[in-house]
């Protein structure tokens, strides 16, 4: 219908010698959208805000991606950089960028989500973390490494190279290569150590 149609569709080649394809808008307001449709429904849409939709699968490097999104290329023997999230603003404490999960769409950001962070620290240290969501609460980070490779668990701030602020259970023993340190009972053979030390057992 072309009484309602305020876009024009222009190829030209721009001054760098690249050909160009562009859709203006020609009325005084509005917004330009690119839509690509089959019979029934829309299966890819552009916005002039930058926006984009996709109804099936999206591939980057491939014609034939076999999920919803799949990044493909050829680099035998050399890093891949497949896909990187970055926040823009100005290098400062506490800044951050976080990939979110959830299970289901009924699971939005702050119910039963999880989340892996890499972020700068007080002291403009690299690190990366791992959190889940609780409802209510909101993110909680429970795993950390930081810039020197040391792990914490349930602290952000490990001083070794695991350090975890809380109980540890093991099934099939601990081993340790230097001096261990406990700070309390230690059973073995019991859960429940009367003394500094007590073995049950021969």
């Amino acid at each position: 219908n072309s009484s309602s149609t305020h876009g024009l569709l222009h190829q030209y080649r721009g001054s760098d010698g690249y050909s160009e394809l562009q859709i203006n808008n020609t009325a005084s307001s509005g917004a330009v959208t690119l839509n690509i449709r089959n019979d029934s429904a829309s299966v890819a849409t552009i916005a002039n805000d930058g926006g984009a939709y996709f109804a099936g699968k999206v591939g980057i490097g491939t014609c034939r991606p076999g999920a919803k999104l799949e990044i493909n290329k050829s680099a035998s023997g050399t890093n891949f950089d497949a896909l990187w999230l970055r926040n823009s603003g100005a290098d400062a404490a506490n800044n951050s960028v976080r990939l979110i999960m959830s299970p289901s769409s009924q699971y939005l950001v702050g119910h039963y989500s999880t989340y892996i962070e890499s972020g700068r620290g007080a002291s403009l240290n690299n690190y990366l973390a791992f959190g889940t969501f609780e409802s209510g609460v909101g993110g909680v980070e429970r795993v950390r490494i930081d810039t020197t490779g040391n792990v914490g668990i349930g602290t952000t701030a490990p001083g070794e190279k695991l350090t975890v602020a809380g109980g540890i259970s093991a099934s099939e023993g601990l081993s340790a290569g230097k001096c261990s340190y406990f700070d309390g009972k230690v059973g073995i053979g019991t859960t429940d150590p009367r003394e500094l030390l007590e073995v049950a057992g021969n």
